[in-house]
This record gives structure tokens, C-alpha cells and sequence, in this order.
């Protein structure tokens, strides 16, 4: 309980005061934290996505507890959920995306600091271009499935996927590519919707890049 006490004491924090101080220890206490549920468990975020709710536990209140470290491969990974930190109808103390949760999984940290996943600088610039099938290590197949999932969902037939690297006398810059074209869309504003829908279920620090719809460019998909 003792990461659960420190949890109460932080969120009774102001939000607009809650800085790289407050950020460490949150951290820290969060994925091993006990917290409760509530009926319904699983919720509908206002961004259209679904979340376990957790909470801070009363004083005193017995409760079934449960952990994020141990929710993640038992059910959010599977299933393609995040969470929210006592979400009430006020607001919430804290969300995780499903794209946070898969970074726990693959690097044990929610958010992760590595640069080398940005666009690729131009084709003048480049030493050499790179594709291959999605790597386990960027996203695994429980991962994959999800997002699969939710593309055909939104009318993408057949998902498609690849990793893209560029190599530079001085960097690797990765990115995502994903079978989705603006030229199919209604519309820019309802392509660039599904694409940062795409990132909730992606590690914050991943890049999407956007190639167009040519052949050359769409041998080097694989089913995602």
C-alpha cells in the first residue's frame, strides 16, 4: 500500500503544479501501485477510446486491488485499452494510452526518450533507405493485432505495414508507414483523424510517416 498512500498524497497536488518533481515519483509508484475498480471497469473516454478505470483507494476501504504492471499482459495488451487514474466526471488524474501501455511492455517505463524515431530527412540528404516487416521489438503481434483491428474497423481492408529507416552520416531516423492514403479519404481533416488515432495505440515517441501511393513505395508493404 505504500505506493497507493504516496499516489493519494500526489494527486491532492494542483495539477498546473505538477512538475518534473512530482512526475519521478508517480512514476515510480504507479505501476506497482494497489488500486480499486468500479463497475463498469472498462470506460469510454471522451476521445472515443476505451479505459480500465483505476482509483486511489479511500481510507480504510477494502477493496479487490489491482495493478497496472499486472493488467498489462492479463488484459490491456490483449485487448487494446488504456487507463485512467480516478476518472470521475470532474475530469482525471492521469491517463495512460494504449500506446503507453505497449511501452511498458516493450521497455518497462511508460515514455521513453529515444530520438532515432523521427521523420526521415529528404531523399537528397539520405546515405540509404530502408524497409522491412515490422519488427517485433517496435510492435508486437498482440500489439499488431490490436491495430488491426481497429484499421478494418475504419474501412482500411487489408492493413498494411512496414518500418522505414534512414541511415545518415550522423543519425538512424525510424518510422511507421502504414497502407492509408490521403487521395482515399473524403477528406484531409477526416485522413489526419485516423492518423493521430493511429498514434493512441503507438509509444509516444514512434513517428508516422506518409508516403505516397505509388508502386514503388507499395511493394515494400507487409500485412500488418
Amino acid at each position: 500500500m505504500e505506493e497507493s498512500n504516496l499516489l493519494t498524497k500526489l494527486f491532492k497536488v494542483p495539477k498546473e503544479n505538477r512538475d518534473e518533481s512530482w512526475m519521478g515519483p508517480f512514476l515510480n509508484a504507479i505501476p506497482t501501485a494497489e488500486l480499486a475498480s468500479e463497475d463498469p471497469q472498462v470506460l469510454m473516454g471522451p476521445d472515443g477510446f476505451p479505459y480500465f478505470g483505476l482509483y486511489t483507494p479511500k481510507p480504510g476501504q477494502d477493496f479487490e486491488p489491482f495493478s497496472i504492471q499486472d493488467l498489462i499482459p492479463q488484459l490491456l495488451l490483449r485487448n487494446g485499452i488504456g487507463v485512467a487514474i480516478n476518472p470521475s466526471p470532474e475530469g482525471v488524474d492521469w491517463v495512460f494510452s494504449y500506446g503507453d501501455i505497449l511501452n511498458w511492455h516493450l521497455r518497462g517505463a511508460f515514455y521513453s526518450a529515444t530520438p532515432e524515431f523521427q521523420a526521415p530527412v529528404s531523399e537528397e540528404d539520405t546515405g540509404s533507405l530502408i524497409t522491412e516487416k515490422m519488427p517485433d521489438d517496435v510492435l508486437p503481434m498482440k500489439a499488431r493485432e490490436v491495430l488491426r483491428a481497429f484499421l478494418k474497423n475504419k474501412g482500411v481492408a487489408r492493413p498494411k505495414a512496414f518500418l522505414l529507416t534512414q541511415t545518415t552520416e550522423t543519425d538512424i531516423l525510424r518510422s511507421l508507414v502504414f497502407n492509408i492514403f490521403e487521395e482515399e479519404f473524403e477528406s484531409t481533416e477526416t485522413f489526419n483523424t485516423l492518423m493521430e488515432q493511429i498514434q493512441w495505440f503507438l509509444p509516444k515517441h514512434y513517428f508516422i510517416s506518409r508516403v505516397p501511393n505509388t508502386e514503388d513505395w507499395l511493394s515494400h508493404f507487409s500485412d500488418l
